[in-house]
């Protein structure tokens, strides 16, 4: 009876992944012409690697301020986003309090979080109108570096 009861159970997981695998395959590969119903065909993806900041990147930048790497993503159903990695020499309290009164100065509506946890991590969030923003302030290297990584999220509504 314990032999039948396993290979039941067997049997049952054997069902559940083949299901799982197949609902994987039908979403990573949509049959050529066949149009799903709730999403259309699927459209180009782009993202484009940036250099430097934007010249036109209306969230304030702290002087001195090292570009890592950043890019904007366009996609075809979703607001445009620009993502950007900075390095600072500035402490993440310090900085917290640089975009909190950046954005307020700049008419945006701001909240920020105190830094809190073994990481020391802050994040300001901050809007107007027509954009959404948010920062993520962490002691570089988790710490083991001088500095701030500041990740800067901003997107079009």
């Amino acid at each position: 009876m314990r032999r039948l009861a396993i290979s039941g159970v067997a049997a049952m997981l054997l069902l559940v992944t083949a299901g799982h695998y197949a609902l994987a395959q039908a979403v990573a590969q949509p049959t050529a012409g066949k149009v799903c119903s709730r999403r259309g065909q699927p459209r180009l993806t782009m993202n484009v690697p940036l250099q430097a900041p934007p010249a036109n990147f209306p969230v304030p930048l702290p002087a001195g301020a090292k570009f890592i790497m950043g890019y904007e993503a366009k996609y075809a159903t979703t607001r445009p986003t620009t993502v950007l990695r900075l390095r600072s020499n500035s402490e993440v309290k310090g900085l917290t309090r640089f975009y909190s009164a950046g954005f307020e100065s700049q008419g945006w509506k701001a909240t920020a979080s105190s830094p809190s946890g073994k990481v020391s991590m802050s994040q300001v969030v901050a809007s107007k109108p027509d954009l959404a923003c948010l920062i993520q302030l962490t002691p570089a290297s988790g710490g083991k570096e001088k500095g701030t990584d500041i990740m800067i999220t901003l997107t079009h509504k």
